[in-house]
């Protein structure tokens, strides 16, 4: 009965606008995804960019809108405002797999080098991996950041466990990719990418 009137007094306590922006959040992030599917990134920012100026998200919405918006700009090729997006959103959501990961990748492939962190990216490979034990995407970025920091013998034995796991998921068009990793940490080679990690 408390927890009841507790509910009630908060959704009375919420303004018009405040509960119309809670109901509308779905659609919004929506037409972000879209946007950035129908290969509009400007567009997926900017609505993006709308939803994270928003009051009330709740820090686990935010974190979304951010880690989207992180991948948006990576793909437009705006590597510093991609690397804050990540740490804030490791920063609201220490627990959650994918801000970690995607930062990860950024400091470990980014071609520009003034945005690659090799330590940096260990560390945060390292965070999704406790996270997401066994996931081959998760195992694909830390390959790369081994690779990154000078440890290709890990990085090729990381990167043999994120195939394997590919394999067994039928996953054909990662597994190409990752081969083709594989075949640059074999040369002791580190890996130099231009888009977003897949989790």
């Amino acid at each position: 009965m408390t927890r009841l009137l507790s509910t009630l007094l908060l959704i009375l306590c919420l303004s018009p606008a405040a509960l119309a922006a809670a109901s509308d959040f779905p659609s919004q992030f929506a037409r972000a995804q879209e946007a950035r599917q129908a290969g509009d990134p400007a567009r997926a920012a900017a609505i993006l960019s709308q939803l994270a100026k928003r009051s009330g998200l709740g820090k686990e919405k935010l974190s979304e809108v951010l880690v989207l918006r992180g991948v948006v700009w990576q793909e437009m090729h705006e590597f510093y405002r991609a690397i804050s997006d990540f740490a804030r959103a490791v920063e609201l959501t220490p627990n959650w797999p994918e801000p970690h990961n995607n930062l990860a990748w950024v400091l470990a492939t980014c071609w520009n080098p003034d945005y690659r962190n090799g330590e940096l990216a260990l560390n945060h490979a390292q965070k999704a991996d406790q996270l997401l034990p066994d996931n081959p995407d998760v195992l694909d970025t830390l390959a790369a950041a081994y690779a990154e920091v000078g440890r290709f013998d890990q990085a090729v034995a990381t990167q043999e466990r994120s195939l394997g796991l590919l394999e067994k998921q039928g996953r054909r068009e990662a597994l190409e990719q990752a081969r083709l990793r594989l075949s640059y940490y074999q040369a002791q080679k580190p890996w130099r990418d231009q888009t977003p990690p897949r989790l």
